[in-house]
């Protein structure tokens, strides 16, 4: 899914063999490759630029909720049914009512809670999702969506209701929140929000649809200027890894541990590395994967139009010449850790403004978890296969 500054939204499907050398990155369209790549719909238009989006599965897989966000902090929500193919505009709405100027939303994420069937007879599922969007105030507005999609027989498009309340709104820093990313954890959900002033702060949710609650314990500096990129990964029962990326051209590594029954009465255990010049430019996307609980695959693209892929070791100490900088006493102890180079291509695309990375499914039922497509925006698109 693509928005941009045109207030368009667009759908694209992939299709498609992919790459079978380790460590190699064809760009989609290259002969080389068997993959198709092609737009497949235009939903409901955005009411300002977009600068924001994410699409969640829904919990049956039969239909895929679209969220945008960005100028006039509006956000707008549409479903899309693959199967026939179809697409339903749901909700178009403020973030924050009591805004005393125009901000923007500039960061979004969403995750699905899960699918419940109060009328077993009308065979009508209800989902639930909880999102998350952050400003340019430095505003988190949570809104816990339900959504209940009732199919109307062949030829028909599904009913879809929508019901949206508000899952808290708060303010950590007053800096802008460049990115988020939510994660589901036993007995509720993690928020973590990079802003301008290069820190990481958490929020929790208990329950998959509560109020946001901010950790302020929990806030970390990750870089010496702004976080503009983060992701998450489980690290094995109880704990989470988190990499961000920065304007200071820098890779962080934050290992999160937790105990306890729910986010706000968790234990949090929490360790830093970073590591310096990982690009020639400010990064504006990363992505990590986990092999194990601590082998993890890491993504990275920046302003310098470079793509790598790095191998991150929590179980390896860093290697000399790895760039490890000492995170400051207020990010609490260090991480043993080493973030080692594997791949990268450059990239047509200029003016890199996000990256998106999937793993891909080799068949149905199954998971080829060394498999990936990569996805680079900003003036134009580029699509590459990824084996590692």
């Amino acid at each position: 899914m693509t928005g941009s500054e045109d207030h368009n939204v667009k759908l694209f499907e992939l299709a498609g063999a992919r790459t079978e050398r380790p460590g190699c990155l064809p760009c989609l369209g290259d002969r080389k490759t068997s993959s198709s790549f092609a737009a497949v719909a235009t939903l409901q238009p955005h009411v300002a630029a977009v600068r924001a989006s994410q699409l969640v599965q829904s919990p049956g897989a039969d239909y895929v909720l679209c969220a945008t966000a960005g100028g006039k902090l509006a956000a707008t929500l549409s479903a899309w049914f693959p199967a026939l193919p179809a697409q339903q505009g749901l909700d178009t709405f403020k973030l924050r009512e009591d805004v005393a100027q125009d901000h923007r939303a500039i960061s979004l994420d969403m995750a699905a809670a899960g699918r419940t069937n109060p009328n077993p007879k009308d065979g009508a599922p209800v989902d639930s999702y909880f999102m998350v969007a952050g400003d340019s105030e430095g505003y988190l507005a949570a809104q816990a969506l339900t959504v209940c999609c009732e199919p109307r027989g062949e030829g028909l498009d599904p009913f879809v209701e929508l019901q949206r309340r508000s899952g808290g709104t708060l303010n950590a820093e007053r800096s802008p929140v460049l990115c988020l990313k939510i994660v589901t954890v036993p007995g509720g959900l993690l928020v973590f929000a990079g802003n301008t002033k290069g820190n990481v702060n958490v929020f929790g949710v208990d329950g998959a649809v509560g109020e946001l609650q901010h950790l302020p314990s929990l806030t970390t500096q990750a870089h010496d200027m702004g976080v503009n990129a983060l992701d998450a990964a489980p690290a094995g029962p109880g704990a989470v890894v988190v990499v961000t990326g920065g304007d200071d051209q820098g890779v962080s590594v934050m290992r999160v541990a937790f105990e306890g029954a729910a986010p706000s009465s968790f234990e949090f255990a929490v360790a830093t590395a970073r590591f310096s010049g990982r690009s020639s430019s400010a990064l504006k996307g990363v992505s990590v994967f986990a092999a194990s609980a601590s082998q993890f695959t890491v993504f990275s693209a920046g302003y310098d139009q470079r793509l790598s892929v790095w191998d991150l070791d929590l179980s390896a100490e860093a290697e000399p010449g790895a760039g490890l900088k000492a995170p400051p006493p207020e990010a609490g102890p260090g991480l043993a850790c080493n973030l080692a180079w594997k791949a990268g291509r450059f990239l047509d695309v200029a003016d890199v403004s996000s990256m998106s990375v999937a793993r891909r499914g080799e068949a149905p039922g199954t998971r080829d978890t060394s498999a990936f497509v990569v996805a680079v925006a900003g003036v134009g698109l580029q699509l590459f296969e990824v084996s590692t």
